[in-house]
């Protein structure tokens, strides 16, 4: 993930919370989530996670974090138009292998829907 490709990783995250979450988060809750991210993405991009974008073409449909320090997957997020078609499935062996490379014996995360 690049500093400049952070505000279109947060209009998928936006667009994931809105539409994956609308059965289960009212929109304070998703309006939450989405400010959580919102709010240390710029930062995170810089460091000191690994940040990745997932791309079509040249269009993000994707990301994940990882903390490679602890092994923790902060984020996953998959656009709503690609979902259900390997997006997920590839960042997650992604930041599995980061976490490998750096001695991690197993990657967890507190994860949502």
């Amino acid at each position: 993930m690049r500093f400049e490709d952070v505000a279109e990783i947060l209009r998928v995250i936006a667009r994931a919370v809105e539409t994956g979450c609308r059965e289960h988060y009212d929109p304070a809750q998703r309006a939450a989530v989405h400010a959580a991210y919102a709010s240390a993405m710029f930062v995170d991009a810089l460091g000191p996670y690994d940040s990745l974008a997932a791309t079509v073409g040249e269009r993000i449909v994707g990301v994940a974090q990882l903390d490679g320090a602890s092994g923790r997957l902060r984020a996953l997020f998959v656009d709503v138009g690609v979902q259900g078609h390997g997006v997920g499935r590839a960042l997650l062996d992604a930041v599995e292998a980061r976490a490998r490379r750096r001695g991690c014996a197993r990657v967890h995360g507190a994860m949502s829907l």
